[in-house]
């Protein structure tokens, strides 16, 4: 797809993986619009980005993507002013096990309610011009991974299903979705992991791990290729960037 002029949502955008997608979009001359729930950090990174980029190409919004009416108002009123919604990458996550029904509600429940409305503002026949969804999983949603409650790799396997099920009803509006499963990824939640979790420590050692950049790199060219539909892209640090090749249907 054409990323230059293209208008961009990116949730969880203020660190991480979110941060590198929202640069490498404002690399491809994109107008992005990143969510994140931690204000001071999303105010730093917003003013780095003026500094890099110019004014009124990133502009941070504080959001709780569990708070689907606040998401549909941000939505609704990007639409309004750009007249369009190109991209969505529903990335905002969480790893804390502890908390199963929280890491359902982000990692999984807001990811499919961000999908349906991502769809509805870019739906072409609805007024809306077409575009890409990105949904962020994990290998942990295609391989098993053990964690203290399985919660977190049940969400992600939840979000590469439903990414894979939805995605035929989404192109008959316009709208390619797919899904991007890394494996280790050099994050702040993968270090708080490592240093809680004895066996991701080991896992993270034997295996390897990416970079935020590598993620975005990847994420980049998901939007380009548009015969991608329903797809699971897998990053890691043995096999790069490809694509998981899922059992024949039945």
């Amino acid at each position: 797809m054409k990323l230059a002029n293209s208008v961009a949502v990116i949730t969880g955008g203020a660190r991480g993986i979110g941060k590198a997608i929202t640069k490498s979009l404002l690399q491809n001359r994109a107008k992005v619009y990143f969510l994140d729930l931690d204000v001071t950090e999303g105010k730093i990174v917003q003013k780095n980005f003026e500094d890099e980029f110019g004014k009124g190409k990133a502009t941070f919004l504080e959001c709780d993507v569990t708070d689907t009416n606040k998401i549909e108002g941000i939505l609704s009123n990007i639409v309004k002013e750009n007249g369009q919604l190109d991209i969505l990458c529903n990335n905002a996550g969480t790893a804390d096990e502890m908390n199963i029904d929280k890491v359902i509600r982000i990692n999984l429940t807001s990811v499919i309610h961000g999908t349906l409305l991502g769809v509805k503002y870019m739906d072409k026949n609805n007024g809306g011009k077409g575009g890409c969804i990105v949904n962020m999983a994990s290998e942990a949603g295609i391989y098993y991974w053990p964690g203290p409650t399985g919660a977190y790799g049940a969400s992600k396997h939840g979000v590469v299903g439903y990414t894979r099920a939805f995605a035929k009803n989404a192109i008959m509006s316009g709208v390619r979705l797919n899904c991007i499963c890394p494996s280790f990824v050099d994050t702040d939640m993968m270090r708080f992991g490592m240093t809680n979790d004895p066996a991701m420590k080991t896992a993270v050692e034997k295996l390897g791990y990416v970079s935020s950049e590598t993620v975005a790199e990847g994420f980049i060219k998901l939007l380009n290729d548009e015969e991608k539909v329903g797809e699971a892209m897998t990053i890691s640090a043995r096999n790069g960037i490809g694509y998981h090749d899922f059992p024949a249907k039945l």
